[in-house]
């Protein structure tokens, strides 16, 4: 919504027109928009925390009406349907506001095009077609529309949840889903079908890896065997070491036990402690990301920890050290807030400024 009111163009829906064309006519017809875009960011604001309100009281209603069971299978569904409401407008929301840029662009005659030469690096022996290189260009975190309606994996996703529900509110929802799938129909397609065939060739070259750069939101093409050999020689060095077996299980039974003793002694709700409890918990997983400002190309090591004994518990002791952290005089937001405090910060001849760089 910030930058909405950054951008010079207003949205269709807000635009102005006047019979006058004067400079000063162009003037106040801008003015009066920009006060429109900013009364409109105030206007939703003001949606989103009645919305919230409504949802806190809804909930502590909720609260006193159901078992704890079903409360925590309701906040679930919840989330889970506010998740993918948000994803699908927010797709939405992107497509309107490049078609906006767009046509912008058009009416200024600003008609060149943008280049992704430096978003796609291929330090691998593959060679790249024009198609391939154009489908690697729009990122990683592109979602193709699938050609048709995953049916079985819907179900699959729906059917362990119903276990938790009642006879009747389980047949309920599956007849709602039922009819919902009946009615659906796949998307338009997003990408052409040379640029899927494109995918499917990419994704079926073993003898490359597709990453994501560590910086700059590129992608890069490394030769399978020069990623194994690299994540081999981090794997070497003394910061990590062999375990004799996965000790993924007695985690996760140890924190279980934990978390019910927690809950046994009103420390935790009942609600939180099933939220938290892990089940079948998977191990995290190691993989790197090339550092392409880095003459030698070395892999930043990243740990994913998704599905985890203690992801769940970790994301939710970030919503509680969060709003400590924000507290704190030493606190940095981003690196644009880095670089306002240095450049309000002078340096003594007898100081030393370092940086570290890993």
């Amino acid at each position: 919504m910030t930058l909405a009111k950054e951008i010079p163009h207003h949205p269709t829906g807000l635009q102005l027109k006047s019979s006058i064309s004067t400079p000063r006519a162009k003037l106040i017809i801008h003015k009066a928009g920009q006060a429109l875009v900013r009364e409109r960011i105030a206007n939703t604001r003001h949606q989103l925390h009645t919305m919230e309100k409504d949802i806190q009281t809804s909930e502590v209603n909720l609260s006193q009406l159901l078992e704890p069971a079903d409360l925590r299978k309701c906040q679930a569904f919840k989330t889970s349907t506010a998740g993918k409401t948000f994803q699908s407008t927010r797709q939405k929301q992107i497509v309107k506001f490049n078609k906006f840029l767009a046509n912008r662009q058009k009416s200024t005659n600003q008609t060149t095009p943008i280049s992704t030469k430096d978003t796609v690096i291929n330090l691998s022996n593959h060679l790249l077609t024009e198609t391939e290189h154009k489908v690697l260009s729009l990122g990683l975190n592109f979602a193709l529309s699938p050609k048709k309606i995953p049916f079985s994996e819907v179900i699959q996703q729906v059917e362990p949840k119903l276990r938790f529900l009642s006879r009747t509110a389980a047949d309920q929802i599956r007849f709602q889903v039922t009819q919902a799938l009946s009615t659906a129909k796949p998307p338009q397609p997003n990408i052409s079908k040379p640029e899927r065939a494109a995918i499917k060739d990419l994704r079926s070259n073993q003898s490359i890896h597709i990453l994501q750069a560590d910086k700059g939101n590129a992608t890069v093409l490394l030769n399978k065997g020069d990623y194994n050999n690299k994540i081999g020689a981090l794997l070497e060095t003394p910061t990590y070491k062999k375990l004799k077996k996965d000790p993924t299980l007695v985690t996760e039974r140890k924190l279980n036990q934990r978390l019910l003793s927690l809950q046994r002694t009103e420390v935790i709700s009942k609600p939180l402690y099933f939220k938290l409890r892990s089940s079948s918990a998977t191990c995290p997983i190691l993989f790197g990301q090339p550092k392409i400002h880095t003459p030698t190309i070395p892999l930043r090591p990243i740990i994913s920890t998704r599905g985890s004994p203690c992801y769940d518990t970790a994301k939710h002791l970030t919503t509680i050290l969060q709003p400590l952290v924000v507290k704190s005089q030493h606190h940095i937001n981003n690196s644009k807030h880095f670089v306002d405090i240095l450049s309000k910060t002078t340096i003594h001849e007898y100081r030393h400024h370092c940086h570290f760089l890993c």
